[in-house]
């Protein structure tokens, strides 16, 4: 029985890629940076001559929420859901962060202004998160019903 060659559309999968940077605010300058790739490379792949690394992919999935499905198929979304929610909308406020409130502070001018620090910081973020994920869901239940004990307080006042 023979298998079935499967064909891959390189040059529409280097279109949906150049869309995808597009869309994300990327000159090609910035986006080799991230991925750390020469920029023949990106040219390549955006050309079709050349299939983006597992390593390209893992970031445009990871950090930018890209829709693999769609850049690799052109089906479906761009991103997947929750692309747009981030940081951008966040307060710093010092009962938030506490002691940390000029950390946090520093962290995000890097994340506003390197893309390379932007890309590091979401993936190890996220990576602690999933190590992590029992004693965040405790810490979050206990802070919510700390939260909903103080409304109660102040209803019954």
């Amino acid at each position: 029985m023979k298998k079935k060659k499967v064909e891959i559309d390189l040059a529409g999968i280097g279109d949906r890629m150049k869309a995808v940077r597009k869309r994300l605010g990327l000159m090609q300058r910035d986006f080799i940076k991230i991925v750390n790739i020469t920029m023949s490379t990106l040219s390549d792949i955006e050309t079709g001559k050349k299939r983006p690394s597992s390593e390209i992919l893992f970031i445009l999935s990871e950090v930018y929420k890209v829709n693999l499905h769609y850049l690799l198929h052109g089906e479906g979304d761009m991103f997947r859901s929750g692309a747009e929610e981030g940081i951008a909308g966040m307060t710093l406020a010092d009962d938030i962060f506490g002691e940390y409130t000029d950390d946090f502070k520093d962290i995000l001018w890097y994340m506003k202004h390197s893309l390379l620090a932007r890309a590091a910081i979401i993936v190890m973020a996220k990576e602690y998160c999933l190590k992590n994920e029992e004693m965040l869901k405790k810490e979050m239940k206990k802070h919510e019903e700390k939260n909903k004990n103080k409304k109660e307080n102040k209803n019954e006042k």
